[in-house]
């Protein structure tokens, strides 16, 4: 029992990451659709598209394994 109970507060701990504290809401943009439809126009350059989905706002993005390896040290 105890480690779910490590599990459930880790999972807090990143969702609270993620969420707005004052609405309880969070916005997150999928960027992974590559994966599935290859290279699509306007995430030719995922660093980039992230940058610009975080200046505007957005709390999180969903990218898949191979994105984050290649996006998380220029970020």
């Amino acid at each position: 029992m105890t480690h779910q109970r490590i599990q459930d507060v880790g999972k807090e701990v990143r969702y609270n990451r993620i969420v707005n504290p004052e609405t309880g809401k969070m916005v997150l943009i999928p960027l992974d659709h590559g994966v599935i439809l290859g290279p699509m126009t306007g995430i030719e350059h995922p660093a980039e598209t992230i940058r610009q989905v975080a200046d505007g706002g957005a709390d999180g993005v969903i990218i898949n394994s191979g994105i984050a390896r290649s996006v998380i040290k220029p970020i």
